[in-house]
């Protein structure tokens, strides 16, 4: 099986839980944090999902629960459940992840490493979701905190390079001069002032020598 890796805009899109429990409470959390109007269906919930913007209804999965559903997450702890929630969602022709049962899946939820805008997502498409939290892990050392700022450091640079420079072969060579190793090194060395200069200069290099 060959995988389409996308990433959704569910901002202000109905999004349903099916489960209360631990294994259900960071999907619902990240399906809010990327905007999503979620909906929890359970008898029951852990602690966690008072604090959740999500609406909480409290018993079982029924499956008028997918009505205007964008897409769905079967995570209760009952495989039983969470098949009957993965075969309604293909038979409404809604996208549905269930949990411990790949074949059942519409979409599969990467392990996500996030640095602002910057996000580095890892699948193994089901087969082995230990090994992509270790990955990512990894991926935390080499991708430190202060990538966020550096990515937004990135794109007033490209905004201003835009504003600058009309070739786009010399844009691109802006763009891979300021995003290369030795480019984040250098930001990091920089206070703010300097790094506006720094792309001043590198704008000033690359720009086409008015004729004489």
């Amino acid at each position: 099986m060959t995988l389409y890796p996308i990433s959704l805009n569910i901002a202000d899109r109905p999004c349903l839980v099916a489960g209360g429990g631990r294994i259900a409470l960071p999907k619902a959390r990240h399906l809010a944090e990327a905007g999503a109007r979620v909906t929890v269906v359970s008898p029951r919930f852990v602690p966690g999902f008072a604090d959740l913007n999500a609406v909480l209804v409290q018993r079982a999965f029924e499956f008028g629960d997918l009505e205007g559903m964008f897409l769905a997450i079967a995570a209760t702890d009952d495989r039983e459940v969470n098949r009957r929630v993965g075969e309604a969602c293909r038979a409404r022709g809604l996208l549905c992840n269930v949990v411990d049962d790949p074949d059942a899946c519409g979409f599969f939820l990467h392990s996500v490493l996030r640095r602002g805008d910057l996000q580095l997502a890892i699948s193994t498409g089901g087969a082995a979701p230990a090994l992509a939290k270790r990955l990512r892990n990894e991926l935390e050392e080499r991708f430190p905190a202060d990538y966020s700022d550096y990515l937004a450091f990135l794109r007033q640079a490209r905004e201003r390079t835009r504003a600058r420079v009309a070739v786009p072969a010399l844009r691109a060579r802006i763009a891979d001069e300021l995003a290369s190793e030795a480019g984040y090194q250098r930001f990091r060395r920089l206070d703010a002032a300097q790094r506006s200069a720094w792309v001043e200069e590198v704008i000033a290099q690359n720009l086409p020598e008015a004729p004489t």
